[in-house]
């Protein structure tokens, strides 16, 4: 379902053949993120995911994944011992890939759509007026 909002027929058709597999099994991953009625409420919260808990998390991983391989060294054989310390890292490297995919398509729809040329005055002119009637909603609001 993502798939087909990132990518068109004709935008996948671009795409080397012999990639077009791989693209497609990356983009049926789901991408991690926040749940959308937390980010609506705590917009800045995604930024504290990513520029905090997800590095936090890597680098204790770091230090659990040595722990991790001398029990797992302990009391299992040799190729079990290693495809069990493996697997976590793999599952970050696949989210990894499916995220910068996905940013990948949109950097590139990005820089292949045209350009619209706008007049600055009268875009700031549109955006003081937004805010002017958000104000006067939140003081409708507050004063009722």
């Amino acid at each position: 379902m993502r798939f087909q909002v990132l990518l068109s027929r004709e935008e996948l058709e671009e795409v080397p053949r012999r990639y077009r597999w791989l693209l497609k099994l990356f983009l049926k991953f789901p991408n991690p993120s926040l749940p959308q009625f937390i980010l609506n409420k705590l917009p800045w919260l995604e930024g504290v995911f990513w520029g905090i808990l997800v590095p936090v998390f890597l680098v204790s991983y770091f230090f659990f994944s040595i722990w991790l391989l001398v029990a797992l060294t302990l009391f299992m054989s040799f190729p079990f011992n290693v495809l069990l310390w493996l697997s976590l890292p793999m599952i970050v490297l696949v989210l990894f890939l499916r995220i910068e995919i996905e940013r990948t398509i949109l950097f590139w729809r990005s820089l292949r759509s045209k350009h619209k040329d706008r007049d600055i005055a009268k875009v700031t002119k549109e955006f003081f007026l937004l805010l002017e009637k958000q104000q006067k909603r939140k003081r409708e609001k507050l004063s009722s």
